[in-house]
């Protein structure tokens, strides 16, 4: 029941449904019902031509469903900043909603890392729906900081990660780097996100040639504490990739208005960018997308 009133009061506050509360509720309520006694499936148009496969549980398609974009100010900041040309990194992709964002919508390359074998499958049902397997490279291992195996959760919905403990249903999985996997002598920028639910300093350590290259133009990373079960704060994590010359920001996609912060967000993703200014360039010159699941809203 906790969990319900938690997500009643997101979709109150959303930025992207606020005034359509009643609207937004029925998506909600009506979704649950049909999940009551059947194991639901829902297709739905999301943002421009793109599409989402939605099944019961799944909360990083849901979001986007009740919403339009369950992660509003991270999403619009990579649609307002990468372009075709470049190359996404989605660490941690899960059902694939970023890989999603990148290559269907945009039309960038995507090099998507996701270690368990369900959440796979439905990574490459989004990524065949939408007809971009010649975009994606989809890869089902997960990323730390040297090749080997270790075992990872797998009852946890999105919240999947390493066990760092004698846990109950775990899997074996494959473990590679950051630095095996990418190219540093592409032309093209990275665009990379992280969301490994507390071992992203692991990824970091990992990446050491990636980021010493100079191609990685930005960072989209979770910071919420979790880190400290492997031995790492938010702030061992924020001076690291510091250290690269990057600077943690804020964006308002509305107002296209890029501010720098002092450190790492409380809650959710931080974006670190290395050149402000530029940024904000291309946030000023980026095309609208229409976001048919916020009930066409257009940013």
């Amino acid at each position: 029941m906790l969990n319900i009133f938690k997500t009643i009061k997101f979709l109150y506050s959303h930025p992207l449904t606020k005034g359509k509360s009643f609207a937004v509720l029925v998506k909600f309520f009506s979704w649950q019902f049909s999940n009551l006694f059947l194991n639901s499936k829902k297709i739905f148009s999301w943002v421009n031509e793109s599409k989402l496969i939605m099944r019961k549980g799944e909360t990083s398609v849901t979001g986007n469903y009740y919403n339009g974009l369950m992660e509003y100010e991270d999403m619009m900041f990579l649609l307002h900043t990468i372009k075709q040309e470049d190359v996404f990194i989605d660490v941690g992709a899960n059902s694939g909603v970023y890989s999603v964002l990148a290559s269907k919508v945009v039309g960038s390359r995507v090099i998507a890392f996701e270690p368990i074998n369900e959440t796979f499958k439905r990574l490459l049902d989004n990524i065949n729906i939408n007809r971009v397997s010649h975009k994606v490279k989809a890869i089902s291992k997960g990323v730390g900081s040297k090749p080997g195996q270790l075992y990872f959760t797998n009852d946890h919905d999105t919240t999947n990660k390493v066990s760092n403990i004698n846990e109950e249903n775990t899997s074996i999985v494959s473990i590679t780097t950051l630095d095996n996997e990418i190219d540093i002598e592409t032309d093209a920028s990275l665009f990379l996100k992280i969301d490994v639910e507390g071992f992203e300093m692991e990824v970091l350590k990992g990446a050491k040639e990636l980021f010493n290259s100079g191609k990685v133009f930005l960072i989209i990373i979770e910071l919420n504490g979790s880190g400290e079960e492997f031995g790492y704060t938010d702030n061992d994590i924020h001076m690291l990739i510091s250290s690269y010359g990057f600077k943690p920001i804020s964006y308002n996609p509305k107002k296209r208005e890029v501010y720098e912060i002092n450190s790492p967000k409380e809650f959710g993703n931080t974006i670190y960018v290395k050149n402000v200014d530029q940024v904000i360039n291309l946030c000023m010159e980026a095309e609208s997308v229409l976001i048919h699941s916020a009930f066409n809203e257009v940013i």
